[in-house]
């Protein structure tokens, strides 16, 4: 019996470590396992490539953003700040660009978030406004809301 695997190409993780105790206060990991498909094949470094092809939105790979001393703020870029659009656009606050550059669209869409959210409204964002925002587009894809390849899988069943 064939099933359809709905999504992206895996990362291809194709073995399985276990960690052993040595007895001396220290460990080894060893490969114990291969990952196969149905048919016998090692996905290792290949992944599985589904039959159905479906993305996730963009926001879905947003990556935590570090904050050190100085926050994010106008007239900045780097990579952070793109994640920061990212994840303010998956949130439906739209910062009007996702190229890391901190714009005046970047700065309303921070404000009109810390204000949604309880924070000090300052148009930057430091450690506390990259903390929330993590944490509640988190909420929001563990809750499933976007999720395309659930609701792909949904209209393949049903059919």
């Amino acid at each position: 019996m064939n099933y359809d695997v709905i999504g992206t190409t895996s990362f291809g993780k194709g073995t399985v470590q276990q960690t052993v105790s040595m007895g001396d206060n220290s460990t080894i990991k060893i490969t114990r396992f291969k990952w196969l498909s149905p048919e016998g094949n090692w996905i290792h470094e290949k992944g599985v490539e589904p039959t159905i092809k479906q993305e996730m939105p963009d926001y879905y790979y947003a990556n935590p953003v570090q904050v050190e001393d100085d926050p994010f703020a106008y007239n900045e870029s780097d990579p952070g700040i793109e994640d920061i659009q990212l994840m303010l656009e998956g949130l439906d606050y739209n910062p009007g660009r996702l190229d890391g550059y901190f714009d005046e669209g970047t700065k309303q869409a921070v404000e009109a978030f810390q204000a949604d959210n309880n924070l000090e409204v300052t148009g930057e964002v430091d450690k506390q406004t990259a903390e929330v925002l993590q944490t509640v587009l988190t909420e929001k894809v563990r809750s499933g809301a976007d999720d395309a390849q659930l609701e792909k899988a949904i209209e393949v069943l049903t059919k």
